[in-house]
């Protein structure tokens, strides 16, 4: 952390925080895990008049219930041209 203490040009005050997550994923049989980053920044270049701040962090998408526990899905469905009468 800088502060107004240490009289740097630009940086009045500027933080910078880290995280992280442990994600265990179970689904469709198969298994995800990771460790998820997450950053961020507060930034005040002049004085507390000015304040820039930015996070980055990844997500995931969880599959639907239905898609999980529902029945089956025909993937690949079939049509056929309907049927012509000779005139």
């Amino acid at each position: 952390m800088i502060g107004p203490d240490q009289h740097i040009p630009g940086f009045h005050d500027f933080e910078i925080d880290a995280a992280g997550r442990y994600e265990a994923i179970e689904s469709s049989g198969s298994d995800h895990n990771s460790l998820v980053p997450k950053v961020g920044f507060r930034w005040q270049p002049v004085d507390e008049q000015l304040t820039l701040r930015g996070t980055y962090s990844q997500g995931f998408v969880v599959e639907p219930l239905i898609q999980l526990f529902g029945p089956p899905l025909n993937s690949s469905p079939t049509s056929s041209p309907p049927l012509t009468r000779p005139i």
